[in-house]
């Protein structure tokens, strides 16, 4: 009977729900080789990736039960890709010609339509979450954790013939995934990019109350929205923390309403959503 043990998966995802899906199939014993391109690594590789030290420190974490290989694109031996039973990974133009039928491999997408999205996105479009109510969310998160994680579990024993008989803790799951996001260097106030830290990253509302969720993170979504709502800001801005940056946003939102904010988006694509609420 196969183990995971004998499971050879290739990552080649990068940011956060690739490495740590893959992260916890090598805690239970899978062989995770993570392969990143020389001229594109992983943004969360860099300590001042998206301009925010904590994604190091995520990054060492997802990654930390992995092997990690650092090669160049185009000198890449393809028939190495033969050498894994499942390969995870982020579409990329330069992938499709690289894969054959007989690689199994997973595809990992943000969103269908609109097609770019963050967690703040996918939070604002969930109905199970209303950011505006300042209310908890009535999803059992944790659970859903554990959830995921009872069933890693059994899939964990089902391919072990040595294992029998498990336990497993909510407490321990809780701890095993949501610890993995804290660190001790995060600043004093505990911000960061997810929870406020930055203005490209926040909850804004237009002149008719509307609540727009902004996560324009990217240089190129960033810039694109300087240039449609005609703001005179430097890329550096997107990582402001004075909370000026943030205010000249806040009231060029409010100057339109949401009929206005969606003509001037027109087609564009740049990780803004708008909350049903």
């Amino acid at each position: 009977m196969t183990t995971l043990a004998s499971l050879k998966v290739l990552d080649l995802t990068s940011r956060l729900p690739g490495p740590l899906g893959l992260n916890l199939l090598a805690k239970e014993g899978a062989k995770v080789t993570k392969l990143e391109w020389t001229d594109s690594p992983d943004p969360f590789f860099k300590g001042d990736s998206e301009g925010d030290p904590i994604f190091k420190h995520w990054y060492d974490q997802f990654n930390s039960n992995k092997e990690i290989k650092r090669v160049d694109f185009e000198s890449f031996d393809k028939k190495e890709l033969d050498n894994y039973d499942i390969i995870v990974y982020s579409p990329k133009k330069r992938y499709q010609n690289f894969f054959n039928d007989n690689h199994r491999r997973i595809e990992v997408l943000g969103g269908k339509s609109p097609k770019y999205l963050h967690d703040l996105n996918a939070l604002a479009l969930s109905k199970s979450f209303n950011l505006s109510s300042g209310e908890l969310p009535h999803l059992p998160f944790a659970g859903i954790l554990y959830g995921q994680q009872i069933a890693l579990k059994a899939l964990s024993m089902l391919l072990d013939p040595s294992k029998y008989f498990l336990k497993v803790y909510l407490s321990d799951i809780s701890h095993d995934i949501l610890d993995m996001f804290w660190s001790e260097s995060l600043p004093a106030d505990k911000k960061h990019l997810h929870n406020g830290k930055f203005p490209c990253y926040q909850i804004y509302r237009s002149a008719d109350k509307k609540l727009i969720a902004f996560a324009a993170v990217e240089a190129k979504f960033w810039q694109k929205f300087c240039e449609l709502f005609n703001l005179n800001l430097e890329l550096a801005d997107r990582f402001d923390t004075s909370n000026k940056v943030k205010n000249i946003i806040n009231k060029r939102f409010q100057e339109l309403d949401l009929f206005e904010i969606k003509e001037l988006l027109k087609d564009e694509d740049i990780c803004i959503t708008y909350l049903p609420h």
